[in-house]
């Protein structure tokens, strides 16, 4: 599968998470894939235009940039041609036209190479209904390209590029609702404190990349046999680190065992001060005394072979 440039982005791998140059500390234990050389004041103007430092049509990737882990980013209003575009940046269209749906079609059917593709403006179309655009578009001249000439038709990677928002609640429903139904090779929130760790949370959440323990709790209710914050607190204080595994964590063996259907492991109240464990959909252990219960469950995730210790602090 070709790739746009040197990215690592697109070809059905996951969803890559960028990060701006100036943004890269995070509290995510897991860095960004990409960092993006971007001279935008992303959410300094979240009601009107996005504010540039300087004038797109002169703006150039950096030369300076010889790191496979960065990327330049060019800003480029919709409808203009992209053919002559560099390979290996990050290509922003602004939809500024009364037309952005054929402004995006002649923009994109200029291209014969792969590109790393987002918006930048999304007018007044929004960012959900501009990317889905976005994504029909490309998907329908795939498919063109592909029943004309087998193997000729291009798939370019989209960057869900969210700068004109602050809101973490925004951005979740606005790239989770897109990356649930398949929109969405990258994910780039600028305007954020902590692009890295809110992309990261996105991702976990919709189930497209696991970089972190996941867990899966009920939402409490009058059968729970524990109080459920403190009971989800105790098991992860030693369990945090083990990236990649899912623990459910339910209050009653009445929906719980059926509600963590798809957990690694399950830690379920099956009476007054009793824990019951289970392995998948597996019950292990029966009646534990909730004193005993969290090392039990440490013991059997190390028995089936995906405990790790926990890293050093830094």
């Amino acid at each position: 599968m070709r790739m746009p440039g040197n990215l690592p982005i697109g070809g059905g791998q996951v969803p890559a998470v960028l990060a701006p140059l100036h943004r890269q500390k995070s509290s995510a234990k897991t860095p960004a894939d990409l960092v993006v050389n971007d001279p935008y004041l992303w959410g300094s103007n979240a009601k009107g235009p996005i504010p540039r430092r300087r004038d797109s049509s002169t703006q150039q990737p950096s030369k300076s940039n010889t790191d496979d882990q960065q990327c330049s980013l060019l800003r480029i209003t919709a409808g203009e041609t992209l053919e002559a575009t560099p390979s290996g940046c990050l290509i922003l269209l602004d939809l500024l036209g009364d037309s952005p749906e054929q402004a995006l079609r002649d923009s994109i059917h200029s291209l014969s190479e792969h590109r790393l593709l987002g918006l930048g403006d999304c007018g007044i179309m929004g960012a959900t209904r501009a990317y889905r655009l976005l994504a029909a578009i490309i998907e329908e001249r795939f498919v063109t390209a592909e029943e004309a000439i087998p193997g000729s038709g291009i798939r370019h990677p989209i960057a869900l590029v969210l700068g004109q928002n602050r809101d973490p609640l925004a951005l979740s429903a606005i790239a989770g609702s897109l990356l649930v139904d398949g929109i969405g090779d990258a994910i780039y929130l600028p305007a954020v404190d902590d692009p890295i760790d809110l992309s990261f949370t996105i991702l976990q959440a919709v189930k497209a990349r696991t970089t972190r323990t996941d867990y899966v709790a009920c939402p409490s209710c009058g059968r729970t046999l524990f109080d459920l914050v403190e009971t989800t607190a105790h098991v992860q204080e030693v369990t945090d680190h083990l990236d990649g595994v899912t623990i459910a964590i339910m209050g009653c063996i009445v929906n719980g065992p059926g509600e963590m259907a798809d957990a690694d492991f399950g830690f379920v109240g099956s009476g007054p001060g009793k824990i019951d464990l289970y392995r998948g959909r597996e019950k292990v252990r029966v009646n534990v005394p909730f004193a005993e219960a969290r090392a039990a469950l440490v013991q059997l995730i190390k028995d089936e072979g995906l405990w790790k210790e926990r890293p050093p602090e830094p």
